[in-house]
């Protein structure tokens, strides 16, 4: 576990249908921001623009329908995904300042900023200005609301508050949404508020973390080596000065004891992932502490949504699936796996030719091994509208592979033609506000 993990910058909202490409089908997941130019992660755009619209990158980024029409020429030297209120980041071709469009591709904000993220709900977005490359806030009118004069930001919490970092000291506060703090920037770490209030701070004075709520009152005094962010389920991780780590309350209290190598946090069905003290074999318990499937793997990870869990055999150390009573449903045989696409498909590394395919939860292949990565950190996985994204080594444009979008069935439905495609990712978009 990793006490300094970036707050991520991304919410998902409500009604959609279409996409954005940014490069080479990969996903970092995560902490990713929408104005870094080498994010490469695809969001929906709106359905507000008629039909079933995607950005698509050629040399420049536009948006296109799903029979790869234009419905915004692309005239950006990048995009980002279109915020609840109708606007999406955009950047101007030749000088690369950042500014936003609306559903019609029309001007509304003028490029002007080093960099540009979507809009949060509250109707503020964090841009960063082309001089002093500091960053602030804006409104939909394109109106500085919070001056630029941080190193970094996040956005805002449901707690009403982000999180700021400032230069000279590279310390971090919090701010309201009038830029006022109400957390003074002393610290060397902040982490994200949870659902209860509570975000995880470091201490310089004892080198330790503890928490505070959005105002700034210690609630759980430093007393830990690392901390993680509250889960939902009213528990966090934390480690000892024994380096073992356990669970905590909202108080502090320990509800399970100090006693893992390494832990996870629980999903909604109440699994966390540990490993055992040893420091070998990993398990799963429950939010007692009690084993629910004994330390016996090299490595688990998280649950699917399927409620199946990728496991490591410690003797041939291949990758299969358990359920969640521990029973193997998928002999491990796999040299790798990658992520659950929404239509239940998982992409596995096939030992012998080295290459990619597709089965399902049975372990039957749907699509057999034919996909070679170039990228380890590649993601391949199908979209909400059935399609998976990617290159086809046949087509091959000024030494550059092209890139199309293939059905469950393994066939073109967009032609390989693109310098470079990523993968559909729904964005949930609200209207009329």
């Amino acid at each position: 576990m990793r006490r300094i993990e970036r707050v991520r910058e991304f919410i998902f909202v409500t009604s959609v249908i279409s996409i954005l490409l940014f490069g080479g089908c990969s996903n970092n997941g995560t902490d990713t921001k929408a104005h870094q130019d080498s994010n490469s992660k695809i969001y929906y755009a709106p359905a507000a623009i008629q039909r079933d619209e995607a950005f698509i990158m050629e040399d420049a980024w536009g948006f296109i329908d799903q029979t790869g029409e234009f419905v915004i020429e692309p005239n950006f030297s990048w995009v980002s995904p279109f915020g609840e209120n109708g606007l999406a980041a955009v950047g101007e071709k030749h000088t690369r300042l950042k500014g936003y469009i609306n559903l019609k591709g029309e001007v509304v904000i003028a490029p002007q900023f080093f960099s540009a993220e979507k809009f949060n709900e509250n109707g503020l977005a964090v841009v960063c200005d082309s001089d002093s490359r500091l960053c602030g806030y804006i409104n939909e009118q394109g109106e500085y609301v919070i001056e630029p004069q941080f190193v970094w930001t996040s956005g805002f919490f449901k707690q009403g508050v982000a999180i700021v970092k400032v230069p000279y000291t590279n310390l971090y506060g919090v701010i309201n949404d009038k830029g006022e703090y109400v957390i003074q920037p002393i610290y060397a770490y902040i982490g994200a508020f949870a659902s209860n209030g509570l975000a995880n701070f470091y201490d310089s004075q004892t080198g330790l973390d503890g928490y505070f709520n959005e105002v700034g009152e210690v609630v759980i005094e430093p007393s830990f080596t690392a901390s993680g962010t509250f889960s939902d389920s009213g528990l966090a991780i934390v480690r000892n000065d024994q380096n073992l780590f356990g669970y905590i309350d909202a108080t502090g209290e320990y509800i399970i004891k100090p006693e893992y190598y390494h832990a996870g946090d629980f999903d909604d069905k109440g699994y966390a992932p540990v490993q055992s003290v040893s420091g070998t074999k990993w398990g799963f318990i429950d939010t007692s502490g009690e084993f629910v499937i004994e330390p016996q793997f090299a490595e688990v990870f998280a649950f699917m949504d399927i409620d199946l869990a990728v496991i490591k055999d410690p003797n041939n150390g291949r990758y299969g699936f358990i359920d969640r009573e521990g029973t193997i449903k998928i002999e491990a045989q796999f040299l790798a796996v990658d992520e659950l696409s929404p239509n239940g498909l998982i992409c596995v590394q096939d030992p012998q030719s080295k290459k990619w395919g597709y089965i399902d939860e049975t372990g039957e292949y749907v699509l057999q091994p034919f996909i070679l990565k170039n990228d380890a950190n590649e993601i391949w996985t199908f979209s909400e509208n059935g399609l998976l994204c990617i290159s086809d080594p046949i087509t091959v444009v000024d030494g550059e592979t092209q890139y199309g979008a293939i059905d469950i069935t393994g066939q073109f439905v967009i032609a390989p033609q693109y310098q470079s495609l990523g993968r559909f990712e729904e964005v949930n978009v609200e209207f009329g506000k």
